[in-house]
């Protein structure tokens, strides 16, 4: 009525902790979109670079260690190759991997033996091999070089060459360097040619009967799904691999599919029907769209510890809410 005073009813205090809390979601949930946005342009120059069309201008070129690397037993690992198709979006792209395989294993398809990513492997010998090169002294010395005054210094000059160049080899010089590779119980050996060395840096040649040098990094085999992977101690990857591409649409896909639901337009149920999987596949997959951005970011680079898979992140409490929890479980 008019002219009435209106009455009030006491209203709670403002809940300060609750708005701050809710404040730190949105920004978080802010950096997670903005890193995403970041990571789908990386994601497809990723997947660009592993198109067919790619793929053939490289078959011609064997594996850099095929026909030398051998597994447990010294049975022989022989290089193979499997393309996947990689969705996100409505557009497929083929991804080619590269494996080595336990021979048993690939021609009888009998059960046990190993399967390691070629990259993963290559990686590390290269960097070991590499490594090598790096003090020219402690090089002369394990190969038994007899070096005078007067060669030292050309000596010198082209190993620190090559300490640049073999890292970023294509591999003729890795694969004329490298006599054999084993992977063995608890470490990988890598045997390399003595009188090679002497070829690429002048030093004078070893003789015939000269035993390898063998370079030795400790590790173990790591499964994760079917794929075995070179780990240290810590479990921790050895080498940086190439990023998970599957992985990374996958990541790509929840924070799609997290931004249309949050428009409150759809459910789930809807949102499922539309893009053609079921609303059990979506949910799960709904739960990397909140992965930390400091796991999304290792997921791109490849860094990322190779037990995680998006298979294992999907399943029931993977994902913890805080992202310090992730980073514990998974960094």
């Amino acid at each position: 009525m008019v002219g009435q005073p209106q009455q009030l009813r006491p209203q709670p205090p403002p809940d300060h902790g609750r708005a701050r809390v809710g404040e730190v979601q949105a920004v978080r949930a802010q950096r997670v979109i903005d890193a995403v946005a970041v990571l789908a342009v990386r994601v497809q120059a990723l997947l660009a670079s592993h198109v067919q069309g790619e793929q053939r201008r490289r078959t011609n070129s064997p594996s850099l260690l095929a026909g030398r690397i051998t597994g447990p037993g010294g049975e022989p690992l022989i290089a193979v190759h499997a393309s996947k198709a990689v969705t996100d979006g409505g557009r497929t792209s083929k991804v080619r991997y590269r494996y080595y395989v336990s021979k048993s294993t690939h021609h009888d398809r009998a059960e046990g033996g190993i399967r390691i990513p070629a990259r993963e492997i290559e990686g590390l010998v290269t960097a070991r091999v590499a490594a090598l090169f790096d003090d020219p002294f402690s090089l002369a010395q394990a190969a038994g070089f007899a070096l005078d005054a007067a060669s030292l210094p050309g000596f010198m000059q082209r190993v620190r060459e090559l300490s640049a160049t073999l890292r970023g080899s294509r591999g003729s010089e890795i694969t004329a360097l490298v006599q054999q590779v084993r992977v063995e119980a608890g470490v990988v050996a890598i045997d390399v040619d003595p009188a090679q060395i002497a070829e690429l840096t002048g030093a004078p040649s070893p003789p015939d009967d000269a035993a390898p040098l063998t370079l030795t990094e400790p590790m173990r085999l790591s499964r994760t799904g079917r794929v075995m992977r070179l780990v240290d101690n810590l479990g921790q990857a050895l080498t940086q691999t190439p990023p998970d591409a599957s992985l990374i649409a996958m990541i790509i896909t929840a924070r799609r599919w997290w931004a249309q639901l949050a428009e409150g337009t759809l459910n789930i149920k809807d949102l499922a029907q539309r893009e053609g999987v079921t609303a059990s596949w979506m949910t799960r997959t709904l739960r990397l769209a909140f992965l930390s951005p400091a796991l999304v970011e290792q997921a791109l680079d490849g860094t990322l510890n190779p037990n995680v898979s998006a298979g294992a992140l999907i399943q029931p409490g993977a994902i913890p809410a805080d992202w310090q929890e992730q980073m514990t479980r998974y960094g």
